[in-house]
């Protein structure tokens, strides 16, 4: 699973049963997507038309560019970018719950699918983008207000003026 906050971006990997496995860090200024290979994960930067070939331990085995062609961009969207895959029958999906997750450029939740129908979250970070949401709506209204308040007061002092 993949995640960002700011240029910091985050690959977490977990077992089977959704125990964390291992993850490690990078820092990419645009967007990114994750696929296996085997054990290994390949990271694709898409603003650098990169994949990079990493093991379990974050060490980089193989980077290639990739062309910028119909059939690359249909991969990426369909496949590398997709909220939904299919591993072994089981089915993985990623969605986002709320009016507030419209705004979102990530995911809150993974959510497993087994092949009898079961279903199980593995992670939900609804409540955290939640609050962090919140958080970043007060502090524009109130850098909006501080503007107006600045502004009606400069009006009002040149007016007396």
């Amino acid at each position: 699973m993949g995640s960002k906050n700011l240029s910091k971006r985050i690959v977490s990997v977990y077992a089977p049963d959704g125990k964390f496995k291992y993850g490690y860090t990078f820092e990419c200024d645009g967007d990114f997507g994750i696929e296996w290979d085997d054990n290994n994960i390949i990271i694709y930067f898409v603003r650098s038309d990169v994949a990079a070939l990493f093991d379990e331990l974050g060490n980089n085995l193989e980077m290639q560019t990739i062309q910028d062609t119909m059939d690359n961009d249909s991969y990426w969207n369909y496949s590398v970018f997709s909220r939904q895959r299919t591993i072994n029958g089981n089915k993985y999906t990623m969605r986002n719950n709320g009016l507030l997750y419209f705004f979102s450029s990530s995911y809150s939740k993974l959510i497993k699918t087994d092949t009898e129908g079961n279903v199980e979250i593995i992670y939900d970070n609804s409540v955290a983008y939640t609050i962090e949401f919140i958080i970043k709506v007060i502090g524009v209204i109130l850098f909006v207000a501080l503007l107006v308040f600045i502004v009606v007061f400069q009006f009002f002092k040149r007016r007396k003026k």
